[in-house]
């Protein structure tokens, strides 16, 4: 069979690329091939025995070749107390089932560098791959019971958890067509639990309830550490989940067509988007230009009626301050006239007073005259020097008299004088100012 191989291979060499195809194919499936008990996988904790707590899982291919990735198990641990007749103070039971789904790999070669810190943590290829090891990363569900007291309480419930599983295997021991491999690995998950709190009664001889509880927890915990012995039949961990090149050529060029169908779909996309962004850029610029003109149109009949009302509401300001000096003049020379009726008011009531001054003065003067006459009259017997002396004062009471009106009448003409001189200048004013105004509105205009 090994010559049968040899010989094949050697052929291989000398064929075109489809007959290799043929030929790798047949090879996957004479030497690669997986029967029903290569595919099986058992495995046991080590730690858990330490604990005393008996364990076993099951493994299972889901590809009958050395090219498949995935494994689904079963595994179950379980260590109860029997029931003895005195209860224990310290108690440590535990059953617990799980199922698990598992993707194994091996590294591989990687050339060139790492562009981040995150494709060294993830990539699976290496600088410097250890090819006789696999990795694995897979999720899981359990759910079980556990009763625990290692105090003065005790807890006992169920729980159940699920989470993610990773660690890696490495080969130690072949014998034949068995192999013992070791696994290290670990369990990540969430936890719900719902259990009651219980004491030891030693006077009754039992477990007495104080309470309970239940709930999540929320973070996550480690449900599962793993130093495990697997032993499989046939094939060694270093030969199995191995990397299909055949496979992953297919792969990347049905990619690399995906790829380039996606980017002329993109790229189709893109025109079609630039052509559209194109017509809205040109639409839009007609839109502005449009806008710009409308706006300057509206701008220029704006400052237009701006400019026409400004010059109606200049010549409506005039109109309006030629109108209010007008009604001034004459509310001014309205009131100069009245002003001048009542000085000429006042000029004949101060006549008249002087007029009413002058007259009792007179009747007086007649009195004392009349009386200067009777006792004249009456004495005229007196001497002519006493009569003289009496006529003189008499004529000089009259010459005061009439000093007296003159200087009355002289006063009177004084000021008639003035106010006409003063009703003459303002009269002058006001001309002046109407010619001013006059001259004014016609140079605005």
């Amino acid at each position: 069979m090994r010559l049968a191989l040899i010989l094949c291979v050697m052929f291989v060499v000398t064929m075109q690329a489809s007959a290799q195809f043929t030929l790798k194919k047949k090879k996957k499936e004479t030497i690669d091939t997986l029967n029903v008990k290569e595919r099986f996988a058992f495995r046991t904790n080590g730690i858990e025995w330490l604990m005393l707590v008996p364990n076993l899982a099951v493994e299972f291919d889901l590809g009958k070749t050395n090219y498949n990735h995935y494994t689904i198990g079963l595994s179950g641990r379980y260590n109860w107390h029997t029931n003895p007749k005195l209860k224990s103070y310290n108690v440590f039971n535990v059953a617990e089932g799980r199922l698990e789904l598992r993707n194994y790999w091996h590294t591989r070669t990687k050339n060139g560098g790492y562009s981040s810190i995150f494709e060294y943590m993830t990539s699976r290829e290496r600088h410097n791959p250890r090819y006789w090891r696999a990795y694995y990363l897979g999720g899981y569900a359990a759910a079980g019971t556990f009763s625990f007291k290692f105090a003065k309480e005790g807890l006992q419930g169920k729980e159940a958890n699920a989470g993610v599983s990773f660690g890696g295997v490495i080969p130690m021991y072949t014998y034949k067509k068995s192999l013992l491999d070791l696994e290290l690995g670990a369990s990540i998950g969430a936890l719900y639990y719902d259990y009651d709190k219980y004491r030891l009664d030693r006077e009754s001889n039992c477990y007495v309830r104080t309470s309970s509880k239940k709930g999540f927890l929320m973070y996550p915990v480690i449900t599962d550490l793993r130093v495990a012995m697997v032993y499989r039949y046939g094939h060694s961990i270093k030969n199995k989940y191995k990397f299909d090149q055949v496979k992953q050529l297919a792969r990347v060029e049905a990619k690399t067509i995906y790829n380039k169908h996606r980017q002329e779909q993109r790229d189709s996309v893109n025109a079609a988007r630039e052509k559209e962004r194109k017509i809205k850029l040109a639409a839009k610029a007609e839109k502005a230009t449009a806008d710009s003109i409308a706006k300057a149109t509206a701008k220029a009949e704006k400052a237009m009626k701006d400019s026409v009302a400004r010059e109606q509401a200049k010549t409506a300001k005039a109109e309006k301050q030629a109108n209010e000096k007008a009604m001034r003049d004459k509310a001014n020379a309205e009131k100069q006239s009245k002003k001048s009726a009542k000085a000429e008011a006042e000029k004949e009531e101060k006549s008249k007073k002087a007029e009413k001054k002058e007259k009792p003065a007179k009747v007086k003067a007649e009195k004392i005259d009349s009386k200067k006459k009777a006792e004249k009259e009456k004495k005229s017997s007196k001497d002519k020097g006493e009569v003289d002396e009496y006529a003189d004062k008499i004529a000089k009471a009259e010459k005061q008299d009439e000093a007296a009106r003159k200087k009355a009448e002289k006063a009177a003409k004084k000021q008639a004088e003035k106010e006409a001189y003063e009703q003459k200048q303002l009269e002058k004013k006001q001309a002046a100012d109407e010619a001013k105004a006059e001259k004014k509105s016609k140079k605005k205009k």
